[in-house]
């Protein structure tokens, strides 16, 4: 996985009860779920494994890809202690809305665009096939 948990629990300030967790050990966990989730998205957002990249050294990952998953994972945090206290925004007397899921952000989103896409599981390239009005009858 992409950054570690006490990274995250570090940078949100986040404790065992804020997450229902009875112990250190409990939260440590549960971040480190999100953490692998949060590696699928960005390995799946830029068609690339980092990790097998770097030979499973998670020290040659770059440094932009462990903060984005650390801020994808506090975003997570935060979402999750929200929901715990309501899931309901009171914008004014008349209306309301749920808390909205998104992790990931528009500024995270502009952060892994500088990220290289890789090329697993598809060609970039397209070639097409021009045919004439007498090829397309003779096929048909």
């Amino acid at each position: 996985m992409y950054s570690t948990a006490v990274s995250v629990i570090e940078y949100t300030g986040v404790r065992p009860k804020d997450l229902s967790c009875d112990t250190s050990a409990e939260l440590t966990t549960l971040v480190e779920s999100w953490l692998l989730e949060i590696k699928s998205i960005i390995d799946s957002d830029r068609k690339r494994d980092f990790l097998s990249e770097a030979g499973g050294n998670v020290g040659l990952v770059p440094p932009l890809v462990h903060n984005v998953a650390k801020r994808m994972c506090s975003n997570m945090v935060a979402l999750a202690v929200l929901r715990r206290d309501t899931p309901i925004v009171k914008l004014n007397d008349f209306a309301v809305q749920l808390v909205s899921d998104q992790i990931l952000t528009e500024e995270i989103k502009r952060d892994l665009s500088l990220i290289p896409r890789g090329s697993v599981g598809s060609f970039p390239l397209r070639m097409w096939r021009i045919r004439s009005a007498r090829e397309i009858e003779e096929s048909e």
